[in-house]
This record gives structure tokens, C-alpha cells and sequence, in this order.
């Protein structure tokens, strides 16, 4: 976890610099369709489409400290059609519902959905990538 989680409360920069170090991991990242390497998320945000908002499983089931967390999932389609998925499976338990807490309140400060919520931090991560090239 990372040494911040460890502090009694998160701030939405934090759990942006979280987000964005996780889809950076992710990469490179292969179509299963046509192939093609995403080398960075950069080149993904480029070149793909979003499908919908990102959604959390365990917030829409109003899981909010799941032993097994189920995770967080943004869908993405690539120029072929086929559908991509960044997730949060790389994430520990512990990280997870420290972060699903954050989202939960959160959400509830902003008067959003969870999905709201996420998509709003996505569209911050995509900016700094994009700012940052």
C-alpha cells in the first residue's frame, strides 16, 4: 500500500497520482482482437473510445469493505471495435476498500454516483497524461 493510504484520510490528489500509477502499469496492453500494442496510456487515451462511465462492483452492490473486493473497471473500445478494460485487480484488498471508503464519501460530499465519481478522476488522470507529452 502506498505510504500515503496509510494516513487516516485520502485527498482527491492522492487517489488521482494512485489511479494514474496503476493505468500506467497496465502498460503495454495488447487488442486480444487485432493486436495492436497500446504502449502507453497515453497512446490509449488516443486511440481509444470510452464505453460508459468506469464502474466500482462493490459500490453499485453497496459493498463498501468487501473481503474480496470485486474491483473498479473503465471500458474502452479499440479502432477494431473489440472492447478494452483497465481495472483494479492489480490492487491490493487492503488499498481497495481504503479507496472504496473515499469514494463512498466522496460521492456522497458531491452529491454523484460512484460512477459520476470515477469517471470524473479518470477524465483528471487522461488530462495529466495528456499535459505531460
Amino acid at each position: 500500500m502506498p505510504e500515503f493510504f496509510n494516513r487516516t484520510s485520502l485527498n482527491e490528489d492522492q487517489v488521482i497520482d494512485f489511479i494514474r500509477a496503476d493505468f500506467e502499469s497496465q502498460f503495454p496492453k495488447s487488442c486480444t482482437a487485432c493486436g495492436h500494442l497500446f504502449k502507453s496510456v497515453k497512446e490509449y487515451i488516443e486511440n481509444t473510445v470510452h464505453i460508459g462511465q468506469p464502474r466500482s462492483f462493490d459500490a453499485d452492490m453497496q459493498d463498501w469493505q468487501p473481503s474480496r473486493p470485486l474491483g473498479t473497471f473503465a471500458f474502452s473500445k479499440c479502432n477494431c471495435g473489440n472492447t478494452l478494460t483497465l481495472c483494479s485487480s492489480s490492487v491490493e484488498d487492503k488499498t481497495m476498500r481504503k479507496l472504496l471508503a473515499w469514494f463512498k464519501k466522496e460521492g456522497q460530499r458531491r452529491n454523484v454516483s460512484i460512477s459520476e465519481l470515477l469517471n470524473n478522476l479518470r477524465t483528471k488522470v487522461e488530462a495529466q497524461v495528456l499535459e505531460k507529452s
